[in-house]
């Protein structure tokens, strides 16, 4: 996205920390989590709350105007984590995905909650 806007490279990481305290996982997206889920590390556990909203601090962060809106429109948002149980993750760690209630999907709160920004 960066790329697009021509703010950065094409390749050009994003500094840690950059969107708070961010977590990477490998095979799973907001498509398959409901609010509510768990993901179990071997020494902790998360819980899935909501979905990542885009605001203007985004927008400054990744340093053009339209960051927010194209984050909205891709449906591409991140999520929210709290944790359960207390404890530690270390890089390349497997998790386990364990289904919450299953009420709310993570892709249709967030459409809701964006529907409604004005851009």
């Amino acid at each position: 996205m960066r790329a697009q806007a021509r703010v950065a490279d094409p390749d050009a990481p994003i500094p840690p920390g950059s969107f708070d305290e961010h977590l990477a996982l490998d095979g799973v997206q907001e498509s398959q989590l409901w609010e509510g889920d768990l993901l179990r590390f071997p020494d902790c556990t998360l819980v899935v709350s909501v979905p990542r909203l885009p605001d203007p601090r985004f927008n400054e962060t990744l340093g053009f105007v339209h960051a927010a809106k194209m984050v909205a429109q891709s449906r591409w948002s991140g999520f929210w984590l709290s944790v359960r149980v207390p404890g530690t993750i270390a890089a390349g760690q497997p998790f386990e995905l364990i289904p919450g209630p299953r009420a709310t999907g993570v892709v249709e709160l967030f459409r809701a909650r964006t529907a409604k920004m004005t851009w």
